[in-house]
């Protein structure tokens, strides 16, 4: 089961790297407008169904889960993903358009976003599972509230890697090994950036309107 779900997962974020360039190209507004509901679709059901994926297996460390082959192909995928949902925001929202669907562009534009946003972050979860389960740690969590250490569920890795999306900071969990800070650090970046693109559409679409 855990083996067709990462195959329909390589295969639905295939889908929409390849919707999402068809979306940067295609010239045509009615077509452009049923790409980017496509996308949106197919994110939205990535999202839920990784959603009822994560609640079956909240309360499963992540030694237990994680296989490393697997997570290794599921970050780069779900990055390029990310960059791709935000290439089509920014491109909805510096292209020239007047046409009647143009406010129901900007607004999946946005939409995209958001949910390109969770894809990024969602992706480097999966990832810090690759590296937890690869150098046997890294990460050091608070302990519990009987003081035993805690052992990294997918919802612990959720929370950090989204704390650090939000906020660029790493909140509770302490970063104890150097391969570890280099990639919280290259998160850390690209949040900042890629949060400033969110903003500049925001603008944009408001100055247009």
């Amino acid at each position: 089961m855990r083996i067709a779900l990462n195959v329909l997962g390589r295969l639905v974020e295939t889908a929409l790297i390849v919707l999402g360039v068809l979306v940067v190209v295609w010239e045509e507004d009615d077509q452009l407008l049923e790409f980017l509901l496509w996308w949106m679709l197919l994110a939205f059901a990535y999202i839920l169904v990784g959603g009822l994926v994560l609640r079956s297996t909240r309360h499963r460390s992540v030694a237990l889960q994680a296989h490393a082959h697997r997570l290794r192909l599921a970050f780069p995928f779900a990055l390029i993903t990310s960059m791709v949902g935000l290439t089509v925001g920014l491109h909805i929202a510096w292209s020239d358009q007047d046409t009647d669907l143009d406010a129901a562009i900007n607004f999946f534009g946005g939409i995209t976003m958001v949910f390109s946003w969770l894809l990024l972050h969602s992706g480097y979860a999966r990832r810090y599972a690759q590296l937890l389960t690869r150098h046997g740690g890294g990460l050091r969590f608070p302990v519990d509230d009987d003081g035993k250490a805690i052992t990294p569920t997918p919802v612990d890795l959720l929370y950090f890697a989204f704390g650090i999306g939000a906020t660029f900071s790493t909140s509770d969990v302490q970063v104890t090994s150097t391969p570890m800070r280099w990639h919280v650090m290259t998160q850390s970046i690209l949040s900042f950036f890629y949060n400033a693109a969110v903003v500049a559409f925001a603008i944009t679409v408001l100055r247009g309107t």
